[in-house]
């Protein structure tokens, strides 16, 4: 510790408060999986309290775009047996080696 630190003070810079640019990426760093471009804007527009909310209660999102876009393929609401039907797997040939088992 050199003579000039202070016993308890912290260090250059740490006890700055965070702008707010600054405090949507820390945010998005540690909740998230880091911004996408954009996104320290939009976190910094709703809040970063409400973005936390948001990632914590993913449940309260309105996915209904999303949803409306996945109806139209088919085949997520198909059973295994439907898929297996429309879709058989490709016919593997036999070996053409005498002699050898598979």
């Amino acid at each position: 510790m050199s003579s000039s630190s202070t016993p308890g003070a912290s260090p250059a810079g740490w006890d700055r408060p965070l702008s707010e640019d600054r405090r949507a990426l820390h945010l998005m760093d540690r909740v998230a999986f880091g911004p996408r471009p954009g996104d320290v804007e939009r976190v910094r527009a709703m809040g970063t309290e409400a973005f936390l909310e948001r990632q914590l209660h993913p449940e309260r999102i309105d996915d209904s775009a999303v949803e409306a876009r996945v109806a139209a393929l088919p085949t997520l609401s198909m059973s295994p047996g439907e898929l297996i039907e429309a879709f058989p797997p490709p016919r593997l040939g036999r070996a053409s080696s005498a002699g050898t088992d598979m």
